[in-house]
């Protein structure tokens, strides 16, 4: 297993060096595992006798949710799963699905999982800030797909019943985030994941779309008029840049790295061979361009808030 995740972050490696876009080589990471997890799953499900594997196929499921839900997995992103069981086997399934979790933690893999009824879930995310905004990105990945769209169903009326309170809480949890950062797109070292400006404000966004109306995408925001023409295509070159700029610090660094040292910020421009232009130094056009992104994802989602 080990062996086969460095084999896809070699492949992950080569799409990069093609100069492929942030999204690109982000759904193809996404893919590898999506693929990984259903082999690792059903290997271990032929230790089970045949009477209880035919009710995991068919009565359970394994449900993609946050980042891996959304399929904008970096070389070195933790995964966010959730298994899905009716009440009447919840023992059993966290049995089978405990002997999977320990195969992936040994593969390497950082994971965010847990064993859920429908039920259970839904009382989760009233409680769970992180766990509710995870839930807006669900797709199914074994298993009985009709669960997942129980799932994504339920919980859609339950927002409809409290969006405002659902907004609030993913606002708040945001602001505690960026405030560990900083409250400036300037600062010199950015996190290009949580600091102001970064891939957690598009999140946001996409949060606050589903919770308002229904879809989290950012064209079928445009299309429904949450977004103009110019915020859409602004907001998806960011996520373009920004998801290849955190590619470019897992790739590097060897493990999850999403913050923009002085350090990398020379590396990075070296790489891309940008050139100084105007008085200003090729690392200073660099970061310039990450500010342009930045500063605009920034706007649009204080608007996105503003609006809501």
């Amino acid at each position: 297993y080990k062996a086969r995740l460095d084999d896809f972050r070699r492949q992950v490696r080569v799409r990069f060096e093609q100069l492929a876009t942030g999204s690109q080589i982000t759904g193809l990471q996404s893919q590898l595992y999506d693929s990984f997890l259903i082999e690792v799953l059903e290997s271990t499900l032929q230790a089970v006798d045949r009477a209880r594997r035919t009710f995991f196929e068919t009565e359970t499921a394994l449900i993609a949710v946050g980042g891996t839900g959304r399929g904008d997995l970096c070389p070195h992103s933790d995964l966010d799963l959730l298994f899905i069981s009716p009440p009447r086997e919840v023992e059993a399934f966290e049995n089978f699905t405990s002997q999977v979790i320990r195969d992936l933690w040994d593969s390497g893999l950082q994971l965010g999982v847990s064993v859920r009824t429908i039920p259970d879930a839904l009382r989760w995310s009233k409680s769970d800030p992180k766990f509710a905004t995870s839930l807006v990105d669900a797709r199914p990945l074994w298993g009985n797909e009709n669960l997942c769209q129980q799932l994504i169903s339920r919980f859609q009326r339950v927002l409809r019943s409290s969006p405002r309170r659902f907004i609030a809480e993913a606002v708040e949890e945001r602001n505690k985030e960026r405030a560990e950062q900083s409250t400036t797109t300037q600062q010199l070292e950015p996190d290009v994941k949580r600091s102001l400006g970064g891939l957690r404000d598009l999140h946001l966004i996409r949060w606050i779309g589903f919770a308002t109306r229904g879809v989290s995408n950012i064209e079928s925001l445009r299309l429904q008029g949450a977004l103009s023409q110019n915020e859409a295509r602004q907001l998806i070159h960011a996520q373009d840049f920004l998801l290849r700029l955190r590619v470019d610090l897992h790739l590097s660094a060897g493990r999850e790295q999403d913050v923009l040292t002085r350090d990398e910020q020379l590396r990075i421009s070296r790489s891309r061979g940008i050139a100084g232009a105007s008085g200003q130094a090729p690392v200073e056009r660099f970061m310039q361009e990450y500010f342009q992104h930045s500063s605009a994802v920034a706007s649009i989602a204080r608007r996105f808030v503003a609006s809501t």
